[in-house]
């Protein structure tokens, strides 16, 4: 479920819509696990799960909408910053 609903948001265009009423904003996006998408029948955090294919997409969607990816080093450092 949690798979479809990334998805929907990242296909939907939801977040440049919401752009305007975000600008200035941070956004952190914490996925626990990326993997190869795998069969086995017992996967208790298979709801937790990203496929490399998807973050790449993910990744790229963000820059394509001018966001900033950093790492949390700078995300931190960006947010100790005085406005």
């Amino acid at each position: 479920m949690k798979r479809a609903q990334m998805e929907f948001a990242y296909f939907s265009g939801y977040a440049r819509l919401r752009r305007r009423h975000t600008v200035g904003a941070g956004v952190v996006l914490r996925f626990e696990r990326v993997r190869a998408r795998r069969h086995d029948r017992f996967q208790p955090l298979a709801s937790r799960e990203i496929t490399p294919r998807f973050l790449d997409r993910t990744i790229r969607a963000l820059k394509r909408w001018n966001y900033d990816v950093v790492s949390i080093d700078e995300a931190c450092r960006r947010a100790a910053l005085p406005a």
